[in-house]
């Protein structure tokens, strides 16, 4: 086992140690109110018509008519039906709120800051869930409403609102460099893929289907537009690797591209082995080559003018990236072919592209197999290589995979992480993390509600932690902050953007969707064997309507 991994699994133990010893609350169901002033201690199920469903403490289920409970719990079940039982959200959000508050204690504070007044509370969830500050109507429907639950139902209404999936986007659309301009993607429109993070977003995918559904994609834009992230950085494998472990498992290993890590174990072997996952990623042109698709065309439409081919063949067949060839080997390759359907992603056989020779005179050449940079190795299994990273990464033994994400979605509710910094993070830093139990938790938590990121920042938006007065001392690098508060922020510029739209546009605007990405995914889809040529010509036509020949 490489230091690198046994010092890791070091790490994880005492994650695992952490979880252990937290404080064990008692799941409370609960408390329903009949009219009549009765009461039950239940879970909510579903709604069925007039009847709301409800688990018993015994595990029986009961349908209580919504008239003969009280207008609060109707509400309350309604907002259940859309989001789901808050019993585990409210139980999740005490347990951070104790650890969180038991290290506050042993550091000299004696507490959370102020709680956050309703005036606050409602400002600040509209700017962090939907991207925008309420409107007057809005902050008057808060204030008026007599509710107990009220700031529950406030944040579960606001994460199941358009907004929540529009304001998420701009987030990920940052940290996987989404672009629509071809200018930045290799001469590939990008709509479909971009269109397909909304639509996962709206539709609340789990988070680790969206990345295993990005690292396992074939097919071009139009068959799979999560082939995106792969065409992302076509031509350029090694920095795709390197971006992918700064997102996707908060270390930054681009150095060791050209030398060993100077501060960490990382080594060049370890990235270039890391990488093969990706490197079996050699640009070739995939079955539908420039000549046997022209051949196709010409069969289906004889006598077709010369110009018109010549046409065709400029805008819809241009030629793929040329690359070195490697010797076949039992692992398979990425493809990529440049058309008018954009680049496609297919799996070839082949090894992964040999080492640059600008690398130094001891790697430059040199071919590695696929391998882990940290945990368990990957198995294969009869997978692909890309299957076999997605369920490496994805499963629940990973050290990294949960942690960076839960630990980037608590900085979007707190203005810093429990780990710092987000993107490439040590084992040391873990260890000396200012909550290293709460750390450990939120962890956790998101492998518990499966990568549910709205259920996690669900939790998050109910604790007294994040109800509480801001801290406007802004933490150094070389201080810990205790999170007695959420850090004071400036506006985001797509937040300040979208409040100055809404003085002018109205709440409407959360429902904004931009360009229709589906339109390009639909004129993607050509099967040459099967559609006919004018069905072929008017898609190649339209594309050219949308500037899809760059």
């Amino acid at each position: 086992m490489k230091p690198t991994q046994s010092r890791f699994g070091l790490c994880l133990a005492l994650v695992a140690g952490l979880i252990v010893s937290l404080p064990s609350l008692h799941v409370q169901a609960r408390e329903w109110t009949a009219k009549d002033g009765r009461k039950l201690q239940a879970t909510f199920v579903s709604i069925q018509g007039d009847k709301i469903e409800l688990k018993l403490a015994n595990g029986q289920t009961a349908a209580v008519p919504k008239d003969m409970l009280v207008p609060a719990d109707v509400e309350a079940a309604e907002r259940f039906a859309t989001i789901g039982d808050d019993t585990y959200t409210k139980m999740s959000a005490k347990n951070i709120d104790s650890l969180l508050a038991q290290t506050l204690v042993k550091n000299g504070f004696k507490s959370f800051n102020e709680p956050l007044p309703d005036d606050l509370f409602v400002r600040r969830v509209y700017l962090d869930i939907i991207g925008r500050i309420p409107t007057r109507e809005e902050f008057q429907r808060f204030a008026d409403s007599a509710r107990p639950d009220k700031r529950e139902a406030l944040i579960d209404e606001l994460l199941t609102s358009p907004g929540y999936a529009s304001n998420l986007f701009n987030y990920f659309g940052d940290m996987y460099r989404l672009n629509c301009d071809a200018d930045f993607n290799n001469g590939v429109r990008m709509e479909p893929y971009i269109q397909w993070w909304k639509d996962s977003l709206a539709e609340n995918k789990h988070y680790d289907q969206i990345v295993r559904e990005m690292i396992t994609a074939t097919g071009n834009l139009g068959q799979n537009p999560a082939a995106g992230f792969l065409l992302r950085d076509a031509g350029m494998e090694f920095d795709a690797f390197s971006n992918f472990g700064q997102v996707m498992l908060g270390i930054d290993v681009s150095c060791a591209q050209c030398h060993d890590h100077p501060f960490e174990d990382w080594t060049q072997e370890d990235f270039y082995s890391m990488a093969a996952f990706f490197g079996q990623t050699q640009r070739t042109l995939s079955s539908y080559k420039t000549e046997d698709a022209m051949g196709m065309i010409a069969a289906k439409m004889p006598g077709a003018p010369e110009n018109w081919l010549d046409e065709f063949d400029k805008f819809a067949f241009s030629k793929g990236i040329p690359t070195r060839q490697a010797d076949p080997a039992g692992y398979r390759q990425f493809g990529y072919f440049k058309s008018f359907l954009g680049w496609n992603v297919a799996d070839v056989d082949g090894r992964i592209t040999p080492v640059p020779d600008n690398i130094g005179h001891d790697m430059a050449g040199k071919v590695f197999e696929p391998g882990t940079l940290i945990g368990d190795p990957a198995k294969k299994g009869g997978k692909t290589a890309r299957e076999a990273l997605a369920d490496w990464l994805t499963d629940a033994k990973n050290p990294r995979f949960a942690m960076v994400i839960a630990n980037r979605m608590w900085i979007r509710a707190f203005g810093r992480g429990l780990v710092e910094p987000m993107h490439d993070f040590s084992e040391d830093d873990v260890k000396n993390a200012s909550q290293p139990q709460a750390l450990a938790f939120v962890t956790n938590e998101m492998k518990r509600v499966n990568y549910d990121l709205r259920e996690f920042m669900r939790i998050l938006y109910n604790t007294r932690a994040y109800q509480s007065i801001s801290t406007a001392e802004e933490p150094d690098a070389a201080n810990k902050y205790f999170f007695q508060g959420p850090i004071l922020r400036r506006m985001r510029a797509e937040q300040a953007w979208d409040s100055l739209t809404l003085l002018e546009e109205g709440p409407e605007i959360d429902s904004r969707k931009g360009r229709d990405g589906s339109f390009l995914r639909e004129l993607l889809k050509v099967d040459f064997e099967k559609d006919s040529m004018e069905s072929i010509f008017a898609k190649y036509e339209a594309w050219k309507g949308v500037r899809g020949d760059r």
